[in-house]
C-alpha cells in the first residue's frame, strides 16, 4: 500500500522501470509476507483484513492509472470485480453478521495474476505479450469474480464459506 503512490508518480512521469520495480517489489513483499505469517503460524484479525485490501488498493488505483493515462480499459474489469467483493461483504455483514470473509484459491491466482498483468504493461520488452497477458487477466477476474459470487450467495443463505 506504502509503494502504491510512488508507483503512480513514476508511471505519471513515464517512468515505468521506477514503477516495474516498485511494483515488483510490493509483489514480493506481499508473498513473503504471506508466506513467513503461513510458515510461522502467526496471524493475526487485522492482518487478515488489512493484506487482502492492500492488494486491491495498489491493484485498482494501478489499473485506474492505466486507464486515465493509457486508455488501458481492461484493468476496470480489476476494479469492478474488487467493488463486488468488498459491496458483497459489506452486504453480508450488514445482514448476516458475518465477519470472516476466507479468500478462495481463485481469488490468490487472479491477484497474482493481475500483479503479473501490471508487470507486464510496465516492461517495454514484453509488449508482445500484453494482448495475452490481457486475457489471462481478464479471464482470471472474472472466474475468480463468479467464484466469489457463488461464496457470498452461500454466505447468505447461512452456510459456512467453502474456497473449494
Amino acid at each position: 500500500m506504502v509503494l502504491t503512490p510512488f508507483a503512480v508518480r513514476a508511471i505519471l512521469a513515464g517512468q515505468d522501470s521506477v514503477a516495474f520495480w516498485l511494483c515488483w517489489l510490493a509483489g514480493l513483499t506481499d508473498f513473503l509476507d504471506g508466506g513467513l505469517a503461513r510458515r510461522l503460524g502467526v496471524s493475526s484479525k487485522l492482518g487478515a483484513i488489512i493484506d487482502p485490501l492492500a492488494d486491491k488498493f495498489m491493484l485498482d488505483v494501478l489499473s485506474l492509472t492505466f486507464w486515465l493515462v493509457r486508455g488501458e480499459g481492461a484493468g476496470l474489469a480489476v476494479v469492478a470485480r474488487d467493488v463486488l467483493i468488498v459491496s458483497g461483504a459489506l452486504m453480508i455483514r450488514a445482514v448476516r453478521g458475518r465477519t470472516d470473509f476466507p479468500p478462495s484459491w481463485l481469488g490468490k491466482w487472479s491477484t497474482a495474476i493481475q500483479m503479473a498483468w501490471v508487470l507486464i504493461l510496465l516492461e517495454p520488452w514484453a509488449t508482445p505479450a500484453r494482448p495475452w497477458a490481457t486475457m489471462v487477466m481478464l479471464a482470471a477476474t472474472v472466474i475468480s469474480g463468479l467464484d466469489y459470487i457463488r461464496l457470498g450467495v452461500n454466505m447468505m443463505r447461512g452456510g459456512r464459506p467453502s474456497s473449494n
